[in-house]
Protein backbone atom coordinates (compact mmCIF):
# COMPACT_ATOMS: atom_id res chain seq x y z
CA UNK A 1 0.00 0.00 0.00
CA UNK A 2 1.81 3.17 -1.40
CA UNK A 3 -0.65 5.93 0.12
CA UNK A 4 -0.01 9.20 2.11
CA UNK A 5 0.09 8.93 5.80
CA UNK A 6 -3.32 10.19 7.14
CA UNK A 7 -1.98 13.19 8.56
CA UNK A 8 -2.54 12.64 12.77
CA UNK A 9 -3.21 15.48 15.69
CA UNK A 10 0.15 14.55 17.06
CA UNK A 11 2.06 15.73 14.02
CA UNK A 12 1.12 19.36 14.83
CA UNK A 13 3.81 21.09 15.79
CA UNK A 14 2.80 22.80 19.36
CA UNK A 15 4.49 25.89 20.26
CA UNK A 16 7.24 23.92 22.45
CA UNK A 17 8.70 22.66 19.22
CA UNK A 18 9.35 25.98 17.66
CA UNK A 19 13.20 25.79 17.46
CA UNK A 20 15.90 28.72 17.28
CA UNK A 21 16.43 27.68 13.20
CA UNK A 22 12.60 28.71 12.58
CA UNK A 23 12.76 31.84 13.88
CA UNK A 24 15.37 32.87 10.67
CA UNK A 25 12.49 33.45 8.67
CA UNK A 26 11.93 36.76 11.12
CA UNK A 27 15.54 37.84 10.93
CA UNK A 28 15.33 39.81 7.79
CA UNK A 29 12.15 41.71 8.28
CA UNK A 30 13.63 43.02 11.76
CA UNK A 31 16.85 43.81 9.83
CA UNK A 32 14.39 45.88 7.68
CA UNK A 33 12.51 47.69 10.83
CA UNK A 34 15.98 48.22 12.17
CA UNK A 35 16.98 50.17 8.95
CA UNK A 36 13.51 52.01 8.41
CA UNK A 37 13.70 53.32 12.17
CA UNK A 38 17.43 54.50 11.42
CA UNK A 39 16.83 55.73 8.10
CA UNK A 40 13.88 58.10 9.88
CA UNK A 41 15.74 59.19 12.43
CA UNK A 42 18.06 60.50 10.68
CA UNK A 43 15.87 62.22 8.05
CA UNK A 44 13.59 64.37 10.91
CA UNK A 45 16.82 65.06 12.57
CA UNK A 46 17.64 67.08 9.93
CA UNK A 47 14.70 69.10 10.29
CA UNK A 48 15.66 69.58 14.41
CA UNK A 49 16.97 72.94 15.08
CA UNK A 50 18.03 71.87 18.79
CA UNK A 51 18.29 67.99 20.41
CA UNK A 52 14.66 67.91 21.66
CA UNK A 53 11.71 70.09 22.58
CA UNK A 54 13.14 71.44 25.89
CA UNK A 55 16.53 72.81 24.17
CA UNK A 56 13.94 74.61 21.51
CA UNK A 57 11.97 76.22 24.14
CA UNK A 58 15.08 77.69 26.19
CA UNK A 59 16.24 78.99 22.68
CA UNK A 60 13.35 80.76 21.99
CA UNK A 61 11.66 81.35 25.18
CA UNK A 62 9.29 84.05 23.66
CA UNK A 63 7.93 81.81 20.81
CA UNK A 64 5.10 79.73 20.48
CA UNK A 65 6.12 76.11 18.76
CA UNK A 66 4.30 75.38 16.18
CA UNK A 67 2.13 71.98 15.72
CA UNK A 68 4.72 71.30 12.39
CA UNK A 69 7.66 71.80 14.81
CA UNK A 70 6.70 69.63 17.53
CA UNK A 71 5.96 66.64 15.19
CA UNK A 72 9.33 66.81 14.01
CA UNK A 73 10.31 66.37 17.97
CA UNK A 74 7.60 64.28 18.65
CA UNK A 75 8.36 61.74 16.04
CA UNK A 76 11.96 61.81 16.19
CA UNK A 77 11.35 60.52 20.29
CA UNK A 78 9.25 57.81 19.06
CA UNK A 79 11.80 57.05 16.09
CA UNK A 80 14.51 56.56 18.93
CA UNK A 81 12.14 54.39 20.72
CA UNK A 82 11.52 52.10 18.20
CA UNK A 83 15.00 51.85 17.09
CA UNK A 84 15.61 50.57 20.26
CA UNK A 85 13.06 48.23 20.00
CA UNK A 86 14.12 47.10 16.55
CA UNK A 87 17.68 46.34 17.98
CA UNK A 88 16.05 44.14 21.16
CA UNK A 89 14.11 42.43 18.24
CA UNK A 90 17.09 41.49 16.60
CA UNK A 91 18.95 40.37 19.42
CA UNK A 92 16.03 38.26 20.96
CA UNK A 93 16.10 36.74 17.06
CA UNK A 94 19.61 36.32 16.95
CA UNK A 95 20.08 34.77 20.55
CA UNK A 96 16.27 33.46 21.25
CA UNK A 97 18.16 31.25 23.95
CA UNK A 98 18.99 35.00 25.86
CA UNK A 99 15.51 36.49 25.03
CA UNK A 100 13.78 35.85 28.15
CA UNK A 101 16.65 38.22 29.88
CA UNK A 102 16.35 40.76 27.26
CA UNK A 103 12.37 41.16 27.74
CA UNK A 104 12.45 40.76 31.51
CA UNK A 105 15.52 43.88 31.45
CA UNK A 106 13.73 46.31 29.25
CA UNK A 107 10.38 45.33 31.94
CA UNK A 108 12.76 46.19 34.60
CA UNK A 109 13.59 49.37 33.07
CA UNK A 110 10.25 50.68 31.71
CA UNK A 111 9.04 50.10 35.30
CA UNK A 112 11.69 52.38 36.61
CA UNK A 113 10.89 55.31 33.87
CA UNK A 114 9.76 58.07 36.04
CA UNK A 115 7.33 59.33 33.21
CA UNK A 116 4.65 56.99 34.91
CA UNK A 117 5.38 58.51 39.05
CA UNK A 118 4.04 61.67 40.06
CA UNK A 119 7.59 62.33 41.44
CA UNK A 120 5.43 65.01 44.29
CA UNK A 121 3.52 62.19 45.50
CA UNK A 122 5.15 59.14 44.18
CA UNK A 123 2.15 57.46 42.89
CA UNK A 124 1.22 55.77 39.22
CA UNK A 125 -0.43 58.21 37.23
Amino acid sequence: MSGKKKPMPQDALVPDELTPDMTLMLMKPAADLYKACAAYLMKVRTLMETRDKDSWREKWPDSEMSECVEVVYDTADMAQRMLKTAQAINTMLTTPLNSHHAVLLDELRNSLEPDDVDMDTGELQ
